[in-house]
């Protein structure tokens, strides 16, 4: 009998499951229906949404774009003006932010003049020193852009002439020597020995 009842008792779970399941599609079935529809329009309004976004950041792309342009060529202009343009170019001081639409173009070329007075400077302070290289001071600033850099260039050169001239001093004064010791082993009164070319120089007649 347990058993007999535990069977009609599953059947009836089994029958109210099922019931339900039937009421909740019914009860579901219009909003079923609304939401294929809304999927739909959802759908078309993505589409609008992804075509104004795209023509949005290439609007955008384009106007930073002409920023930037603008920049390089005030940045241009101001490096002819000064006569710095081998020593500064825009790719080493471009700054991404620039391009920013929210960023003020006054304080992009107010950073931009920054950049070419520190280089200007730095150039007035090399050629003001008026070194003998100064051809290779203002070589070692164009590749580094560092004013310390350059002028170690100088002191660098210079230590390796003083080198090379005292070592020709040194050369000289061992020639001076040698032929001060050679010289000591003739007698006083004898005659000194022409060399070849001495002994067919003839005086005009």
């Amino acid at each position: 009998d347990a058993k007999k009842t535990l069977a009609q008792l599953r059947k009836l779970k089994d029958g109210i499951n099922a019931q339900k399941i039937a009421v909740k599609r019914e009860w579901m079935k219009p909003y079923t229906e609304y939401e294929d529809k809304a999927k739909q329009l959802m759908a078309r309004v993505e589409a609008g949404i992804s075509n104004i976004d795209g023509q949005v950041k290439d609007y955008d792309a384009r106007r930073k774009e002409q920023k930037l342009q603008e920049l390089k060529e005030y940045f241009d202009r101001a490096c002819v003006e000064r006569g710095i343009g081998v020593f500064l170019t825009w790719d080493s001081i471009k700054n991404p932010k620039w391009a920013n639409l929210g960023y003020s173009q006054d304080d992009a070329e107010k950073e931009i003049d920054e950049a070419i007075d520190t280089v200007d400077q730095d150039i007035s302070c090399i050629t003001e020193r008026n070194s003998p290289f100064l051809a290779s001071m203002l070589d070692e600033y164009r590749r580094t852009r560092n004013l310390r850099e350059a002028l170690a260039v100088e002191k660098r050169l210079q230590a390796l002439q003083e080198a090379e001239e005292r070592k020709k001093a040194q050369r000289v004064a061992e020639t001076f020597q040698e032929l001060e010791n050679d010289s000591d082993g003739f007698p006083a009164d004898s005659a000194p020995i022409q060399t070849p070319q001495q002994q067919f120089i003839r005086p005009i007649e």
